[in-house]
C-alpha cells in the first residue's frame, strides 16, 4: 500500500554504544509514472540541516531503535 507523505533516511554510525548521526535526508516519492503505473519513484531528495526539530526527533527515535539492536 502507498502512503503519501515524506519519508526520511537517517545514516548514523556507532562505536561502543555511542551513536552519531552522519547525515538525515528526507524525500518524497510519486506512485506511478506513464510507462509503469504501478511503480514508486523518487521525487525529490534533499539533505537536512544538521540541527532542528525534525531532525533532533528523528535522532533521539533512532539511537533507541540502534541501542535496541
Amino acid at each position: 500500500e502507498f502512503l503519501a507523505g515524506d519519508e526520511y533516511i537517517v545514516d548514523t554510525v556507532s562505536f561502543n554504544g555511542k551513536h552519531l548521526v552522519v547525515a538525515i535526508w528526507v524525500y518524497t516519492k510519486r506512485k506511478g509514472v506513464p510507462w509503469s503505473p504501478h511503480s514508486l519513484v523518487v521525487y525529490q531528495a534533499e539533505l537536512l540541516p544538521p540541527f532542528g526539530e525534525v531532525q533532533d526527533k528523528l535522532a533521539a527515535y533512532v539511537f533507541q531503535v540502534l541501542d535496541a539492536v
